[in-house]
């Protein structure tokens, strides 16, 4: 765990980021309203529940799909959400074959936010273990970071001897302002160091680093 790292790319004109490191129960947050739907893109399971209409596999209720994200599942299988199941049946020919085609390339032919489904959040996991992630709401993925890397910090401060852990029962966690300030900061590329932190942020390339704790954070 000490050699755990979290990537992020990000495209903002295609509201995509390229991510390892970063998976979908880190999605779950108490500051974020958690979909009620989803629609998960082939292959499709025909021992789950299949939609009539597009015949993909969907998730219905919150308690489901925090279920879902949370399971191996929801790591490994690609799914977008939606704001209401009457408006599958609103889907053309066309936008089905869209979404065939997100699921099979894990890419966008066209935008991959649909009017019609309203869907704020598309989870394309690749092969090699990263994730194409886009989010209509780009200041979302402030949330997703923020709860990835105390993941993280949890994990190594949890592998630390039992004498040592007692003195860093409390230690520090990454706090939502932090990584909004960050975020701002990297996209408008400037230069930022802080020696407390361990922050670095040069021209479009960004380290994170906890020296302690030994995680690493690279942002490009």
């Amino acid at each position: 765990m000490r050699n755990a790292m979290i990537y992020v790319r990000h495209e903002p004109l295609a509201h995509l980021f390229l991510t390892y490191g970063i998976s979908a129960s880190d999605l779950l947050s108490d500051h974020l309203k958690v979909p009620k739907h989803l629609l998960l893109l082939p292959p499709v399971d025909e021992q789950e529940q299949i939609d009539p209409y597009t015949w993909f596999n969907i998730i219905d209720g919150a308690d489901q799909v925090q279920d879902f994200l949370r399971s191996k599942a929801g790591q490994t299988r690609c799914w977008l959400d939606y704001s209401s199941p009457r408006f599958l049946q609103e889907l053309t020919p066309n936008e089905i074959a869209e979404l065939l085609y997100l699921g099979h390339a894990k890419t966008h032919l066209s935008s991959p936010f649909y009017y019609k489904l309203q869907n704020e959040l598309v989870y394309l996991p690749l092969r090699n273990g990263m994730v194409n992630m886009y989010l209509r709401n780009e200041s979302l993925f402030a949330t997703f970071l923020a709860n990835a890397i105390n993941k993280y910090m949890r994990r190594i401060a949890n592998e630390e001897p039992f004498w040592l852990r007692l003195r860093q029962q409390h230690f520090l966690a990454c706090h939502m302002p932090s990584i909004h300030s960050f975020y701002h900061y990297w996209k408008m590329a400037w230069y930022l160091i802080s020696g407390m932190s361990g922050f670095l942020v040069k021209k479009s390339v960004c380290h994170f680093w906890h020296r302690k704790l030994g995680s690493f954070l690279m942002v490009s």
